[in-house]
């Protein structure tokens, strides 16, 4: 968990950059199509900007228990799309607080929103937070984080700035509503 967490900060310094070199008033810009993703491994279907690009890390649990991380990202000149996904252990344990607790206190955060969701019957957060990437500059970041039987997934929306505009508002929504997993 700590080492996806230390992936998403280390990936707020990169949105930076790239935020940085695009021409972005804040509005998606016209004719903008997204596509649909699908990752039969991850067991999920998104819709993205762009075809993501996809890695993994290994990390290792409290418990000192090691796994495999997965995370697939795409950008469009308004936003930053990620998900992570990994799966629990029969020795791991994780808490949706712990997670929040700890997503905030690694960006060093501040936790504007905090409410209970459930992708069908599966557990949930649904998180709204500002923070800085080490140049300074400011994100708001969306995330979801779902437990579903034993695979955790950290599904993120990533805007420049600290606050977002009606039609980010709206492109995040979409993104977020447009998850859908595969139980097996």
């Amino acid at each position: 968990m700590k080492k996806l967490i230390i992936s998403i900060f280390i990936l707020l310094a990169t949105v930076s950059v790239a935020f940085s070199q695009a021409h972005n008033d804040g509005t998606p810009p016209k004719n903008s199509t997204w596509i649909k993703y699908s990752s039969p491994e991850g067991r999920y279907s998104v819709k993205m900007p762009a075809q993501p690009t996809l890695s993994t890390q290994e990390s290792s649990s409290a418990e000192g228990v090691a796994f495999l991380q997965y995370l697939a990202s795409a950008q469009s000149p308004e936003s930053v799309c990620m998900i992570g996904y990994f799966d629990l252990t029969d020795t791991m344990k994780f808490d949706l607080d712990k997670a929040r607790d700890g997503v905030v206190e690694r960006l060093k955060a501040t936790l504007l929103s905090d409410t209970a969701i459930s992708l069908a019957e599966y557990a949930g957060k649904d998180l709204k937070l500002t923070a800085k990437a080490a140049d300074g500059t400011e994100f708001l970041v969306r995330a979801r984080i779902y437990v579903v039987k034993t695979r955790v997934y950290f599904v993120q929306f990533i805007v420049l700035g600290n606050t977002e505009s009606p039609p980010l508002t709206a492109q995040a929504a979409e993104y977020f509503d447009s998850f859908s997993v595969t139980v097996p």
